[in-house]
């Protein structure tokens, strides 16, 4: 058995070993949940929200449930990386390092909230997130995983490229506090986050598995097979990792991922959508986070300089569970509205399509060549630059004979170009204007 490892599979089995990571984890998760949820009970127990009375009314029925479940969900995906990926695999291994890291700073919040001290500070929090961003970001960089300037569709990457890594390293950091605080915000009710995040993983997952096939890298945007096996399988774990949470999440909720977890995955949402140079999609593979990081914004900035609210409560899904509506009736029509994101954001991948030579690689495949435009656009760029020529002819020599340009094979020239052409040719001197009369002056009008 030593001389068998599960790293150095054929990368052909790809969707095999996504799938054996995506097990595995859902089976760690299930295995060591019910003793490490009987663990967090007796020993960290998440406290009532006191911001809002009403908030801590609607919830009071669920009473103190464990939090930081996110320890569970990082040790099953990191234990199940360290088997399977390839030690030279610098994104996969720079994805594992921003989930450990951010996970780190949740869990001081989560500390000091379960210790009765508020947690962290928003200062605090943003100085500690901005840190460990920019520890990722160095790290990716050094390690050569950040594909920012390697021409992809995304038109972030697009702009980095052209002004180099002095403007990549801020995106990152900025992308990796931007979507772990989204996530944060979004778990607010049960099974909320971890439903909207499974859309958001199995959509960037399928983005890396089709982009790592020669085959399939041009519906996505590529005109080359992109390095990203490694990524294929964190995210494979993370999504067999999320699945075995939400067992224990569901209404009513056992317990809790706390900021351990989904500032953790909200920061690998971020890392792997730039490890697949594609971090402008994640605004629609993520949508349900993006507009629940937007409602609060909006709710602040209206406060502050109107004096209004614009919901009841902020974030979004509070506002509805204000409104009267069921708890789990708000949480599955989120999971839809994170579904059709996901969709969404796969459509729009394959809707950007890659330069000409990314056609080369899928010319096997005559019925995808016509959606591609294989065959379209060179017929349609043939016809225009025939016309372009045949134009060029009738203007250029204007005595030929009409009948050489109805032999043509292409289509007849357009009315304005055969009376061009039939317009007989003058000599010089009858071309030549004749001298203008200088009028005299009226003296009458001075």
């Amino acid at each position: 058995m030593s001389g068998l490892s599960i790293a150095s599979w054929d990368p052909q089995h790809l969707l095999l070993r996504a799938a054996v990571a995506a097990g595995l984890c859902l089976l760690l998760v299930l295995m060591i949940g019910p003793a490490s949820i009987a663990w967090l009970r007796r020993n960290l127990r998440e406290p009532a929200d006191g911001r809002s009375s009403r908030l801590a009314e609607l919830h009071a029925a669920k009473g103190p449930v464990p939090t930081m479940a996110g320890l569970l969900l990082v040790a099953a995906m990191v234990t199940v990386g360290a088997v399977m990926l390839e030690a030279s695999d610098s994104r996969a291994w720079v994805c594992l390092l921003a989930l450990v890291g951010f996970a780190g700073v949740g869990a001081i919040d989560d500390l000091l909230k379960v210790r009765g001290r508020g947690g962290l500070a928003v200062h605090h929090k943003l100085a500690a997130q901005t840190a460990a961003g920019v520890g990722v970001a160095i790290a990716a960089y050094a390690m050569g995983a950040l594909p920012l300037a390697a021409g992809g569709p995304d038109p972030f990457v697009a702009v980095v490229g052209e002004y180099g890594a002095w403007l990549a390293l801020p995106l990152v950091v900025m992308w990796l506090v931007g979507f772990a605080n989204a996530v944060n915000l979004t778990d607010g009710l049960d099974g909320l986050a971890a439903g909207c995040l499974l859309f958001a993983i199995a959509g960037l997952g399928i983005l890396a598995l089709a982009a790592s096939h020669p085959a399939t890298c041009g519906w996505v945007g590529w005109a080359q097979p992109q390095p990203v096996a490694g990524v294929v399988i964190v995210l494979a774990s993370a999504l067999g990792a999320v699945l075995g949470f939400i067992w224990f999440n569901c209404h009513p909720a056992q317990v809790f991922m706390g900021d351990t977890g989904s500032q953790a995955l909200g920061a690998l949402l971020a890392i792997a959508a730039i490890a697949l140079a594609r971090p402008a999609l994640l605004l629609l593979l993520g949508g349900v986070f993006v507009i629940e990081a937007l409602s609060v914004a909006a709710q602040v900035i209206s406060f502050r300089w109107r004096r209004k609210r614009v919901l009841l409560c902020a974030p979004l899904h509070h506002h509805y569970q204000f409104r009267g509506l069921p708890e789990s009736r708000i949480v599955v029509r989120f999971w839809i509205a994170a579904a059709v994101c996901m969709v969404g954001g796969l459509g729009l991948a394959g809707w950007q399509r890659p330069a000409q030579e990314a056609f080369v690689a899928t010319s096997n495949a005559p019925s995808a060549g016509w959606l591609a435009g294989e065959r379209v656009v060179p017929a349609l760029q043939s016809l225009w630059a025939s016309r372009a020529a045949q134009s060029k002819v009738a203007i250029d020599a204007p005595g030929q004979d009409l009948h050489s340009l109805a032999e043509s094979p292409c289509r007849p020239a357009p009315r304005a170009e055969l009376r061009l052409a039939s317009r007989p040719t003058l000599p010089h001197h009858a071309t030549t204007r004749a001298p203008q009369r200088t009028r005299r002056p009226n003296p009458a009008s001075y």
